[in-house]
C-alpha cells in the first residue's frame, strides 16, 4: 500500500484511475479502490460542485491517496493538461448523492470520470 498525503515535484505525472492501466487496489479505506470521490465547491462563489478523486496513480501504477487540497491541485492540473473535466453539479446534495452512486456501481472501474 502506497500513500502520500501531498503532490509534489517528484510524483508530477498523477492521473486518475484508468481501467486499461490500472488495477484497482486497497489504500486502506475499507477494501479495493478506484478513486475515492471528494465534492468541493469550484469557486468561492458556491456556484458549482464539483466531484474529484482523491486517489491519483503514478506512471508506475501506483495509488497516492492525497489530502484535500493536494487533490484538488491534481484535479485542477489534470484538467488543464487533458481538456477533460470532472462532473459539476448545481448543488452539494447533488454531487454527494452522484459521488455515492458512482460509489456503489464500482467506481471508476464502470467508466471514467473525467469526459
Amino acid at each position: 500500500m502506497l500513500m502520500c498525503v501531498a503532490a509534489n515535484n517528484e510524483q508530477p505525472n498523477l492521473v486518475p484511475f484508468n481501467t486499461n492501466l490500472h488495477v484497482p487496489q486497497d489504500v486502506g479505506l475499507g477494501g479495493n479502490s478506484t478513486e475515492y470521490l471528494t465534492s468541493d465547491y469550484t469557486s468561492p462563489s458556491g456556484s458549482e460542485v464539483v466531484n474529484y478523486p482523491s486517489i491519483w496513480w503514478d506512471n508506475n501504477g501506483q495509488p497516492h491517496v492525497l489530502d484535500e487540497a493536494s487533490a484538488y491541485d491534481a484535479h485542477l492540473a489534470y484538467e488543464g493538461m487533458s481538456g477533460k473535466r470532472a462532473p459539476r453539479y448545481a448543488n452539494m446534495e447533488l454531487a454527494i448523492k452522484a459521488a455515492k452512486e458512482r460509489s456503489a456501481e464500482g467506481g471508476a472501474a464502470t467508466g471514467p470520470l473525467y469526459e
